[in-house]
């Protein structure tokens, strides 16, 4: 009897290190395993949203030098006319350049199906645009909170969010095409003085989860996955992060947080954590939401 509960045990420790290793270890795999290539990416028709610069414009270059059709995309024509002109030089089969405010209900619609129109329809969407990141107290929420502004960036981060993927929907059907919501860690963890952008990151997951369930209900062929991003090597981050923690932040290569969110769609993913070390840091969260809340609090500075 001694030795079959001792093989029970055993049996259990080790599905459970399985599991963790499995939960752990798995973007770097994907990463390897489903990275975007010309084979699985030249000629695809790519829509990418908020791509006038930062990780957008990363994802733009990318897919340009895979041989794919890129739709760039910002508020203003001007800034996207440096990007079009790189996207040519690196090889793009075709590029366009699409204008839309997604702080104003519809324009969401407009950007999605003016892009389809322009391609002859679309293979990839990858929703990434982003309101001005605002770094402030809970406090000073309340008079932006009255005005209607912090509405306004919500319609940016969140619902807008839901426009596109709603009105890309339809269109990816033709295609058996991928649709990639770009979330943050601040959707998981939690960030001091970013009250908008974590509230609106941790909703648009539950959108994904919720919008992945009634395309499998449905029997459709759209794929919907979620790049999950750290803490990313562009200006804004290094503008706003040292003002929120005291201690030393680690940033991800903007190229390389192109290629994990591009390998979502390549590979068809439902989720990937990027850079795939945060992942660890993520399950850590999970299991000890107290501590990690208290080590976040302790390494932040006090306004």
């Amino acid at each position: 009897m001694g030795l079959i509960k001792k093989a029970i045990v055993g049996a259990v420790i080790s599905i459970a290190v399985y599991q963790v290793l499995h939960h752990v270890l798995y973007d770097a795999y994907a990463m390897w395993r489903y990275a975007p290539n010309r084979e699985n990416t030249s000629g695809k028709r790519v829509l990418i949203t908020g791509s006038s610069k930062g990780v957008g414009r990363a994802l733009a270059q990318l897919y340009c030098e895979l041989g794919a059709h890129v739709i760039v995309h910002s508020r203003s024509l001007k800034s996207l006319e440096e990007v079009q002109a790189e996207c040519r030089k690196l090889g793009a089969a075709s590029v366009y350049a699409v204008t839309g405010d997604m702080s104003v209900v519809g324009q969401a619609d407009e950007v999605v199906n003016w892009a389809a129109k322009a391609m002859g329809g679309l293979d990839i969407v990858i929703v990434n645009h982003v309101s001005t990141y605002v770094f402030e107290t809970l406090h000073s929420v309340v008079s932006r909170l009255r005005s209607g502004e912090l509405q306004k960036s919500m319609q940016v981060d969140l619902f807008s969010y839901a426009e596109t993927a709603l009105a890309a929907i339809p269109i990816l059907e033709r295609t058996s095409g991928s649709l990639v919501l770009v979330s943050s860690v601040a959707g998981r963890m939690p960030v001091p003085y970013f009250f908008q952008y974590a509230s609106a990151k941790a909703s648009l997951e539950g959108f994904s989860k919720s919008l992945r369930q009634e395309l499998a209900i449905n029997g459709s062929n759209v794929h919907c996955g979620v790049a999950i991003l750290g803490a990313i090597d562009t200006q804004s981050a290094h503008d706003l992060l040292p003002k929120v923690f005291s201690g030393p932040i680690e940033y991800a290569p903007v190229r390389q947080t192109a290629v994990s969110i591009a390998t979502v769609a390549a590979g068809r993913i439902n989720q990937l954590v990027t850079p795939p070390a945060l992942k660890a840091a993520l399950l850590l969260a999970s299991l000890m939401p107290e501590k990690t809340e208290e080590q976040i609090w302790q390494g932040a500075k006090r306004l």
